[in-house]
């Protein structure tokens, strides 16, 4: 706004009328070139599907809720069909399970035998052009770490999920033996 007064007097009436999809209230109303829910006091946008009249906090709040619905639900069908994989290439006593807390991307856990450690390894699917993300989490020492690179401050990216699992298994044996020595 570059010096002008805004007031609702300076609003116009638009020939469609429609909805704000907040509250719901029936508007046919312009402020400054864009449409303006009078009751609200917000801008409306058409919603990311087209469907109804939002303002822009809710467009993007939508879009952002669709596109993580979209990224659980694909890790997911990765996950699940990864595990059995993974199962398979764990020795005796180590298991590999789904971890997936409510609304977040699903993980595959990787547990030591138990009584060696109290630590779990966390593998992500990959997202995007990355790899598979692997991180430890040690109740007993109350720390939670990704993997990094050689020689930088870097999380580490896994091509494969056995070079992933490889990795994971390595840090938990490392925490064991850590373990042991206290």
């Amino acid at each position: 706004m570059t010096g002008q007064a805004h007031t609702d007097a300076a609003a116009d009436t638009v020939e469609s009328d429609l909805r704000c999809g907040h509250c719901g209230t029936s508007t046919a109303m312009l402020r400054q070139g864009q449409r303006w829910c009078g009751t609200c006091h917000i801008w409306l946008v058409r919603d990311h599907t087209g469907t109804e009249w939002v303002s822009y906090a809710e467009r993007e709040h939508r879009q952002h809720a669709t596109e993580t619905a979209r990224r659980i639900a694909d890790a997911t069908g990765v996950v699940t069909r990864t595990l059995p994989r993974l199962q398979a290439l764990v020795p005796p006593g180590w298991q590999v399970t789904v971890h997936q807390p409510s609304s977040a991307i699903p993980t595959i856990a990787v547990d030591p035998p138990p009584g060696t450690v109290d630590a779990t390894a966390y593998l992500q699917p990959a997202d995007g052009d990355r790899g598979w993300y692997v991180r430890i989490h040690n109740r007993a020492r109350r720390i939670d770490f990704p993997l990094y690179t050689a020689g930088g401050a870097h999380a580490a990216y896994f091509a494969t999920t056995a070079k992933a699992l490889h990795a994971a298994r390595t840090a938990l044996a490392i925490e064991m033996v850590d373990a042991g020595h206290r």
